[in-house]
């Protein structure tokens, strides 16, 4: 869990960072921005901060099939913006560019963070693998 932490922290950081900016570019633009703009980054940090979590318990537990988890996380989030975003975006009938750019915006950031923890992760997990193959193997040559 340690390894997610500072990760986590950061994305939360970018995150109030890329909100602020991001209404105060479209505040002018749309009456119901902060509420769109609150839904879409807490959805999205939401859901991102729950897939790290369990990013970190499938570290702690070497479970070695953490690209799978990462897939269906991807999976999962594409769900739930579909069963709970979308309908809110898609209110008049269409999806407007500043409702797209209000959840791709959050959304990417949060992506890039899983991507690039997962790597981490991974690499770390395929180093200590590595490294406890090397151990056998010098064991096995000294007998």
């Amino acid at each position: 869990m340690k390894k997610i932490v500072k990760p986590t922290l950061i994305l939360i950081s970018i995150l109030v960072v890329l909100f602020t900016g991001h209404y105060f570019v479209v505040k002018d633009m749309n009456d119901n921005a902060f509420n769109l703009l609150l839904l879409t980054y807490s959805f999205n940090l939401g859901i991102t901060l729950l897939i790290l979590v369990l990013f970190g318990w499938a570290f702690s537990n070497k479970i070695q099939q953490l690209g799978s988890i990462f897939l269906m996380s991807t999976g999962a989030k594409f769900l739930l913006f579909f069963s709970i975003i979308y309908p809110f975006l898609k209110m008049n009938g269409t999806v407007k560019s500043f409702s797209f750019a209000a959840f791709f915006i959050p959304y990417a950031v949060c992506l890039t963070a899983e991507v690039l923890l997962a790597i981490r992760l991974m690499n770390s997990i395929s180093s200590e693998v590595s490294e406890n193959a090397n151990d056998s193997d010098e064991k096995s040559e000294e007998n």
